[in-house]
Parts: C-alpha cells; sequence; structure tokens
C-alpha cells in the first residue's frame, strides 16, 4: 500500500514535466509552424491574393508574370489602384478578378471556394498568396471549408519572408520581437476562435 502512495505522485510528477516540456516547445515552434508553405509548383490555374498588405498584391503580380495562363483573383477595396499597378506592370489586365466584398480570411476562402467550383478546368491548382504568418490559419480554414466538395489543388505561397526583413531565423525566435510576439499571438488567438466557434 505504501509503495503505491509513492508511486502515484512520482507519476503526476512526470506526467506534468511531460506536459511542460511539450508546452515549452510547443511555444518555441510556433512561430514557424505558422509559416506553411509550399514549392512554386510547375503549373498555377488560378492565384488568388489575400487582402491586407501591400506585398501581397505585389507578390500576386509577380506570380502573374510567373504564371501568364493562371487567372488572378485578388482581394482588395484598391480595384483602381491595383489594375494601375498590373498596367504599369505590363500584364492583361484582363486576367485579373478584383473582390471588394469580403472583409475576413473565411470570407475571401468561402469566395474563392464558390470562384473554384465554376472554374472551367477539372481540378485547378490554386495558389494562396498571403503574409508568411498568416498562412497556417489560411490552411486550416481551407481543410475545414473545402474538404471534399471543392474541386482544388490548393498551393501555399506566402510572400517571402525577406520582403518583410525577416528571416526564418526570427520566426524560429519569434518571442524575442515585438512585432513577430504579437503577430504571432494574434494569428494563434485567432485560429483558436476559429476551430472554437467556427469563425
Amino acid at each position: 500500500m505504501s509503495s503505491r502512495r509513492t508511486i502515484i505522485p512520482i507519476i503526476i510528477v512526470f506526467a506534468l514535466c511531460v506536459a511542460l516540456a511539450a508546452g515549452t516547445l510547443a511555444f518555441r515552434g510556433a512561430g514557424t509552424w505558422l509559416v506553411a508553405n509550399d514549392p512554386l509548383p510547375a503549373r498555377v490555374d488560378i492565384l488568388f491574393s489575400f487582402g491586407g498588405e501591400w506585398a501581397r498584391e505585389q507578390y500576386v503580380r509577380e506570380l502573374a508574370a510567373r504564371y501568364p495562363a493562371a487567372t488572378v483573383v485578388v482581394s482588395t477595396p484598391g480595384k483602381s489602384r491595383f489594375l494601375r499597378k498590373v498596367r504599369e506592370s505590363g500584364l492583361d489586365s484582363a486576367r485579373f478578378v478584383i473582390v471588394d466584398t469580403c472583409s475576413s480570411t473565411l470570407s475571401e476562402i468561402r469566395f474563392l471556394g464558390a470562384f473554384v467550383k465554376n472554374y472551367r478546368g477539372a481540378t485547378p491548382v490554386t495558389g494562396l498568396i498571403s503574409g508568411p504568418y498568416h498562412m497556417r490559419r489560411i490552411r486550416i480554414i481551407v481543410g475545414r471549408e473545402w474538404r471534399r466538395d471543392t474541386p482544388a489543388k490548393p498551393c501555399y505561397l506566402p510572400v517571402p519572408l525577406e520582403r518583410y526583413g525577416k528571416t526564418a531565423d526570427d520566426y524560429r525566435h519569434w518571442w524575442k520581437a515585438k512585432d513577430l510576439r504579437h503577430l504571432v499571438t494574434i494569428e494563434l488567438g485567432k485560429i483558436a476562435v476559429y476551430l472554437i466557434f467556427g469563425e
């Protein structure tokens, strides 16, 4: 009986130590976990840029030049400004669809899901462009919202880290940089809210 009383506290302390170690590792790895990305594919049928940052709009124009057959969908309230930049880049503005009605990442993904369903190709390769820290949440929402009824092969193509003056090492040590600490905390919170409430 006394040996049982001795073993139970040891098991509890061991379990708490394991949980603490796992929590510490998860915390330290949160920055790099958020940066979900795929290599640039050989072919892209649809490019979609999430709204919110100029860097995303600039990067989608670069990818539009790289994939000249792709339809390009951009979520931005600045339609005329963006199309002016498209023309200045020497790109055909007829390839671009501008969306200014989306108010959140979830509404953008739902819009794109409907757009993909009406696409002329069978299973379009769809490049999703956003900030690096935003990509994990996009991947989670796409996985839930599209499931099997959206015929698309999503590719996660974040704006390169150096466009933000960051490196992979900055994301590995995200808690040391005030701006990344803020971004990572907000993104983790938004992921938690979506997983719990679906919004």
